[in-house]
This record gives structure tokens, sequence and C-alpha cells, in this order.
């Protein structure tokens, strides 16, 4: 059949063509709505081509697969998301296979295909976008199958793959003589491996667990890392037909305009636990070293809770297994324990080479001739520790002539020998062994930090022991690397650095602010007052150390060898330290107050004051606790490269910025120095929480002391006190000694609270019946002010499931507040019901009431209202409120507040019913 076109309707088409062409020529180029810009060319495409076909290979969740009959998933939302910015239209195409899909668009039967990594023999059909999604390559096996180390040990058992995938096709280039099985599917892989039809298979780690939660799989866990690919990464790309050039250049920009924190909106809806990929610097030789290298033996004092230790599944631990942890996840390697029973032990299988580091250690100048070190992780003094009937020493020099137990081949151990020869040291192989010779008087005294002594105090049941004073030796703890593993070496301290101030000020929150209950030991009356003397004396050397130690951070920051930036808020300058001057020609008087913007060149300063403007007001990241490479500028005017990493420091009242500069144009050594330097800083500002924790752990046993001797001589037990005045004194004693371990409970409240620490003991219970216990115990202190209380509750509701003495104390402090600002011959209404799904408790007062500022900082812990009747300036902790917002937030419930001054407040607890918790 014979096709016949008019002239008049090509000339028509050409027309429109030219028509258009001028037109855009006239306007200007076209842009998006992000600001991309269109050419001409691309504008006339879209017109001709509104809408394209992409590829949904069903098969492939969370990436693209169907849903309700819909095309679904991160790649289909991600590419819609680019058509909406470039104006395309997208249309999807289903295929069951990879294989299928592949092959479809090497025949150009639809244009676009997502979810695709890219090598050489597919880049001679297609066109590669950059990548938007690094995918985390592993093994997965059956529960309880050997963990792979190396590829050689993937030999003689029988692997998974996918046809046409591009693991399966290095795997075949690579390793033809494996065993390999090939499935056109994730699902029917899986299948195969829980049927035992395969012994491995290789694929994302994303996709593999999104398939293994949807469609319950059981008994498949990972069980090594990838072996084939480089650094255990597959990248994600959008594919175009090369014979389509002009649709990839429309997608790049459609890519261009997405940004980050759309895409992050994206990745979290369908990947919840995205796999990192952390580029830390490691060079080409240290990546090829360590994928030949996966696991490393490290010795330490593994009976050093809570530093490090062994938990019961056999794996390393404490603050260093968080930070072996935290490395392990950077450098794609496994840290196992050597087979060391004591420190000693340790140091020798250092020595002979049988162990590849060491955690928790010191670095000293003997030591530094054997071993490369990390920057120090935690610093801290050391305690002196003697018996409370014994001699009490209060600093080294007090000791010469006394005995010590120490651990033999600690560094505090060769100090003491080297610089206190006076001093008689009993070396043991355990801590607990020399806190054991102290307490029981073996020895005078023992030297350690109080957390960890503490700690075995508890486990030992043995209070003799106390803090007499401190030694002028602080103990550093880092890791030691063998320095005949230099990749190794350079790999772990690229990677602790990047470890952020954030993750740190975790680990180091984590692990120190665990509860160590102690035994009370009755003593002598004119000795618990002691007691209290000593504890008060404590308080004030701490808080001066403090302000010392704040001091001596601003000068670390002046003078460390890396530039160091602080700003407020608005990127106002407020420290430039002497590293920033030099680098970047500035003195500090000549940019203190002015913004940052002066030392950034153009390309970032006209975007600074709008991210940091939608980070204050939004709080989404994008640069804080990360590092980049950027460009600076010079004062006299001259760009040069660098490495930045910004902290952010919150206090109470104030939000700054921390920026760490590294100059590359002539990169120095002085890496550790500015990790510590940060970290250092996060520490002075969360020293005073981290001090209220650890004091309130020590203040309960002399508090408990004051108040059961007090208590005791108050009823007289063993005879009159004959002088009444002195029956005053111990009264106030008494009352002061409950009034501050209410306070001490309070702040371990909110310490384990904050911790997550507090596990609930759920039970079902009736919760009028509860009720009614708070109206019992509390009724005295509403009689006494002639208050009304009333408990409505309209019909018999089910029984409340929660922790039965939290919702107690919820209650009894709502209750409490209650009373105390209600002024006399008022009312106060309790009553129960329930809705949607929920527990209702409300308290409702005819009190003073509490403005709507006041409401909104009540509940926040240490955090005192203005001006409020609600909280009183003369009395009470102030954490009340915080402790209930917590308790309520752990049972998964709301704490709600409702108040018009002068009439009164109401407070509404939900707690979700049984069948709503899941």
């Amino acid at each position: 059949m014979e096709i016949v076109v008019s002239k008049t309707a090509l000339y028509t088409q050409h027309f429109i063509k030219t028509f258009a062409m001028v037109i855009y020529a006239v306007i200007g180029f076209a842009q998006n709505s992000t600001g991309q810009t269109l050419t001409p060319e691309e504008q006339v495409w879209i017109t001709e081509h509104p809408v394209v076909k992409a590829s949904n290979n069903t098969a492939l969740a969370p990436f693209d697969f169907m849903s309700a009959g819909q095309p679904a998933g991160l790649s289909i939302d991600y590419l819609n998301l680019i058509g909406t910015k470039v104006g395309l239209k997208i249309d999807y195409v289903n295929f069951q296979t990879w294989n299928e899909t592949l092959e479809k668009m090497k025949n150009k039967e639809i244009d676009i295909m997502h979810t695709i990594s890219r090598n050489e023999e597919r880049a001679k059909y297609f066109n590669f976008s950059v990548p938007y999604f690094n995918s985390l390559i592993v093994n997965f096996g059956r529960a309880g199958s050997q963990r792979l180390n190396s590829i050689s040990d993937l030999e003689n058992i029988r692997i998974g793959i996918i046809k046409g995938h591009i693991i399966g096709e290095v795997y075949k280039e690579n390793y033809p003589h494996f065993d390999l099985i090939e499935f056109n599917t994730h699902t029917n892989a899986l299948k195969a491996l829980t049927s035992n039809e395969i012994d491995v298979y290789t694929g994302d780690a994303s996709a593999i667990d999104f398939l293994i939660s949807q469609n319950n799989i059981q008994g498949l866990e990972i069980i090594g890392n990838d072996f084939v690919l480089n650094n255990n990464i597959m990248d994600q790309r959008i594919a175009v037909h090369k014979e389509n050039p002009i649709l990839m250049a429309i997608i790049n920009k459609g890519i261009a305009a997405v940004s980050e924190e759309e895409f992050k909106v994206i990745s979290d809806k369908w990947i919840k636990a995205s796999p990192v990929n952390y580029d830390i610097g490691l060079t080409r030789e240290e990546l090829d070293w360590l994928s030949k290298n996966k696991v490393f033996k490290v010795v330490a004092d593994f009976n050093n809770a809570p530093y490090s230790f062994i938990d019961s599944e056999g794996r390393i631990t404490g603050i260093a297994g968080d930070y072996l942890n935290e490395i392990s996840i950077r450098l794609n390697v496994d840290f196992v324990k050597a087979d060391n029973e004591t420190w000693d032990e340790g140091l020798t299988k250092i020595h002979s080479h049988e162990a590849d580091l060491i955690v928790g250690i010191t670095p000293t100048e003997e030591r530094k001739e054997f071993l490369k070190f990390t920057e120090s992780y935690i610093t801290f003094d050391h305690a002196i520790f003697s018996r409370i009937n014994g001699i009490h020493f209060r600093d080294l020099e007090s000791l010469n002539g006394f005995s010590l137990a120490q651990v033999k081949g600690s560094v505090i151990t060769d100090y003491l020998k080297n610089n206190y020869p006076d001093i008689k040291t009993v070396e043991t192989e355990y801590v607990r062994d020399a806190i054991e010779l102290a307490s029981e008087g073996e020895v005078d005294a023992y030297i350690g930090d109080i957390l960890r002594v503490n700690s075995i105090i508890s486990e030992i049941g043995n209070n003799s022991l106390i803090a007499t004073g401190y030694s002028s030796y602080k103990l550093e703890n880092t890791i030691g690397i063998q320095p005949d593993l230099p990749f190794l070496v350079g790999s772990i301290q690229k990677a602790f650095a990047d470890i952020d101030p954030s993750t740190r000020q975790q680990i180091l929150t984590k692990w120190l602010t665990m509860k160590i209950e102690t035994k009370v030991d009755y003593g002598p009356i004119y000795y618990v007052i002691g007691l209290a003397l000593f504890a008060g004396l404590i308080i004030i050397l701490w808080y001066r150390k403090l302000n010392k130690d704040n001091e001596r951070f601003r000068r670390t920051f002046e003078n460390i060898a890396t530039g160091v930036i602080v700003s407020d808020d608005l990127g106002k300058i407020e420290i430039f330290n002497e590293a920033a001057e030099e680098m970047f020609g500035y003195s500090a008087h000549e940019v203190v107050g002015e913004n940052l913007k002066v030392l950034m060149s153009e390309h970032y300063s006209t975007h600074h004051d709008t991210y940091l403007s939608n980070h204050n007001t939004t709080g989404v990241k994008k640069i804080i606790g990360s590092g980049r490479d950027v460009s600076a500028l010079r004062k006299n005017g001259e760009e040069f490269p660098i490495r930045l990493r910004v902290g952010e420091i919150k206090t109470k009242d104030k939000v700054s910025y921390i920026g760490s500069i590294t100059d590359l144009t002539d990169i120095t050594d002085t890496q550790a120095a500015l990790q510590t330097a940060l970290d250092e800083a996060r520490d002075a500002n969360a020293a005073k929480t981290n001090f209220l924790a650890s004091m309130s752990h020590d203040l309960r046993t002399p508090l408990n002391a004051i108040i059961g001797f007090s208590e005791t001589i108050l009823e007289e037990t063993f005879g009159p006190v004959k002088n009444k005045k002195y029956t005053e004194y111990i009264d106030d004693i008494h009352s002061s000694g409950e009034y501050l371990l209410h306070l001490v409970n309070d702040i371990l409240d909110l310490s384990t609270l904050g911790a997550d620490k507090r596990e609930l003991n759920y039970q079902s219970f009736d919760g009028e019946q509860l009720l009614l216990e708070c109206k019992s115990i509390i009724y005295k202190l509403a009689e006494d002010k002639n208050i009304d209380i009333a408990i409505n509750n309209s019909e018999k509701l089910p029984n409340v499931y929660a922790d039965r003495n939290a919702l107690k104390q919820i209650l009894m402090n709502l209750i409490s507040n209650a009373i105390k600002f209600t002024p006399r011959g008022g009312n106060i209404t309790i009553s129960s019901n329930i809705s949607d799904d929920h527990h209702i408790f409300q308290i409702i007062d005819t009190g003073c009431g509490i403005s709507e500022e006041n409401i909104k900082v009540i509940t926040k812990p240490f955090t005192r209202a203005v001006k409020s009747p609600f909280i009183s300036h003369e009395e009470g902790t102030g954490l009340g409120l915080s402790i209930v917002k917590s308790l309520i937030d752990v049972h998964g419930g709301e704490l709600n507040i409702e108040s018009i001054i002068g009439q009164g407040t109401t407070i509404t607890v939900s707690i979700p019913l049984q069948n709503a918790i899941k």
C-alpha cells in the first residue's frame, strides 16, 4: 500500500517546528520548576514525545514491582519525580524477569530502564545517569551456616545468581569454575535457598531484606560480605539507549533538579534501614588490601565493663566494642576476640603478632615503638580508693611508703613504678582482684576510675572502699594497631576520624549512664555528717574542674594545628583560631563578627543563607555531622580546596556550629588532633549532664545513711535525746536528706529513661482501683487544703494494660501537682474512659492555670517555666513532669495539657489498649 503525504502537511509540520524553535530562542531558554535549563531542542523533543515508556520489573521490590495493580517502588517514585521536574509523562511496561527487561531495552521497545548498573558490555548500548542509590551486596545463607570470610570459601558450594544480572556476569567471567545456578527473580532464588537447593545467594541486601520481611521467609541470614564487586557496592542508575542522547540529557537535568531532601523522603519510604556507603577517603591500595583481609584479631581487658567486655553472644561490646562496630561498618571488615584472658596476656600476643590490634590502650613513648595509635576515644581521671576506716590518701605523694594493688602490665602500674618507687605495688591479673585486695585490707589503696570501681564494688557486694582523692594521672583509651599492617593502620585512622561527634556522644551516653546499685553500710552518726560534707566537697571540686576544662577547651580551639571556626546560628563568626588565620590570611579580629560567607567561594556563598535558614527552621541536616570537600576563599581572593566537617553544638538557649577545616593543598597528619578538639567540644557541652547522672549514684549511699541514722535518733531507738535543740537539728538533717534523695531519684529516673534503660513490666489491671489507691494515698494533702477530690467513671471499663508502678507514678505526680497549685477550697476531678484504642485518664483542677508559653517548656528536662504558678521556685526538683512525659512516651502514649489562667488546668494521659500495642 502506497502512503501519500501531501506537501501542505509536510510544510505545516516543518513550520510548526521552526516556529517553536524561534519562539524559544526569542524568550530564552525555558526552565523547569527548580531552575534547570532546558534547551529549545529539548523542549521541542518533549512536545513531540510527551509520553515515554519505562521498565517495571515486577519482581525487583523494593525498587520496582507491582502493588495493588500499579507500578511501585523506590525507582518508580524517583523516576516519576524526575518526570515532573522536566515535564515528561512516564508509562510503565511490566516485565517478569531481569533478562527479559534487558533484552527489550536493547531492542528499543522501551525508552528508559532504571535500577541498572553500568558495565562495559551495557555501555555499548546505553548511556547512563549518575548513580542515585548504592546497593550493599552481601551473601545470604541459611541460619547457622559457616560464615564466609574470603572468595575461597565459595568454592565447592552452590551459588545462586540472577540471569542477566551484573553480579552473575562477574561470577561467570572471573570464577567460571564455581557452581553457579541461575534464577529469574530474587524470590525464586530465596525459595531455593530455604529448600536447600543452593547454599549461598549473592544479592542486594535492601531488596532481599524487603522480600524476606514481606513474604515472612524464615531461617535466612547474612553469612558474609560480597567478594566479586568493588567495595561490596553496586550503584543503581537510569539508562537510555545510545540512539536517544537528547532524552538522556533531559533525564540528567531532571535528576539535578531533585533535592537531597526530596530523595530522602522517597528512600525512607522504601528502605527502612538503608545500608550506608561511607566515603572516608580510602586509597585504591587500602581498598584492595581490605577486600582480601576481612577478619582481624583484637585483644583487650575483656573484664573491664563498661569499657570493653564480652557479651553473652561472645561479641566484643562496651565503649570499645561500639567504636569497633562503627569502624567495621566503614571498612566492611570483622573484628573478633583473640584468645587472651588477661591484659598482660593480650600485650604478649601483640608482641608475638598473634593479634592485630589492642583496644583500651594508653599511648606511651615505649608503646609507640611497637604500635600505631588512633586518637583517644575517652579520657578520664583516676581516683584513689581506700578503706572507709583506713587511711585516706588525698594524692599520690601521700601514698609513699604504703601499698597499692594494680593490674599487671597496665600503663598506670608502669607509671607508678617509674615515678613513685617508694609506693609498694602489688600486681594482679584482673582489676577485680586488685579491688578485693584493697577492700579486705591486704593493701592500703587502689587507683582506678570511679565508674569501673563502683561497678565492681556493686558486683562483689562490699562497700568498704571510698574515693578519698585524685591522682594526677589521666588515662586515655585508644586503639593500638600493628605497625607492620600499614594499610590497616591508615584505614582504621580514617574510619575513626569519620565517626561524627554526635555518634561519639551517643556511645559515651549509652555506657556511662548505666545504673549502678550499691548497698548501704551503716556507721556512726558523726560519720554520716562527714560523708555528707565530703559529697558536697566533691561537687564543689567538680564544678571548679568543669570551669577549668571549659577554658582549656577554648584554648584548644585557638591553638590546635587544624583550622577551627565557630559561628552562631546566623553564620556570624565567634571563634577563629590561629590555624584558620594562617590558612585564610585573615587575623581573628578582622573576621570575628563577620558572616562566614567572606570565607566562601561564590558558588557556596550563594546558597549558604538559604541552607542555614532551612536547617534552623526545619532541622533537616545536609552537611551537619558529615565531611565534604569544598572550595574556600583566602583574603587575597585565591580559591583553595579544603576538607570541611561541621558539627552542631546545642545548649539550653543557643545553637552554634563548629567547623574543622583541613587545607587539601598541603594536607598534614593533624586529623587526629582535629577530631579530639571536636570531641572535647561536645564533651564540654555534655559534661554537666553526665556529672549529674554519675554523681547521683555515688550520693545515694551517704544520703541513705543520713536519713537512716537521723530517723534512728528521732525515734530515740537507743535512748532519749535530752537536748531538744539537737532534736530540732536532726529533724532538719532528716528533712534535707529526704529532699536530696528525692532529687537524686528524679535525676536517676530521668537518666534511666533518657538512656532507654527503663524496662516496662506490662500487666493487665483495674484502672479504677489504681485511681482509688492514688486518692487514698494523697487524700491527706487535699484534706489539709480543704480540696475536694472526685473520681468520675461513667461505666465499667476494660482493664488497663501497662506498667502498673509506672502509671501509678504518673498519676501520683499529676494529682500531687494539682493539689499543690489549687487554692484552698478548690476542686479536683479525676476520670477515665476509652477513646480510639486508648485508655484516657484526665485530671481537672480549679487551680491558677498555666500560660500557653509555659506549657511548651514545663515537660522538658532541667527546664523551669518562667513566672509559672505550676512549678514552684522555692521547692521541688523541676523534674517531675519531665519524668511523667518520659514514662508516657515509653508506653507509646501521649500527654496533653490545656489550661486557662485563673480558671484551672486539664491534663490528659492516653495509654494504648492491649490490642493496640504492636
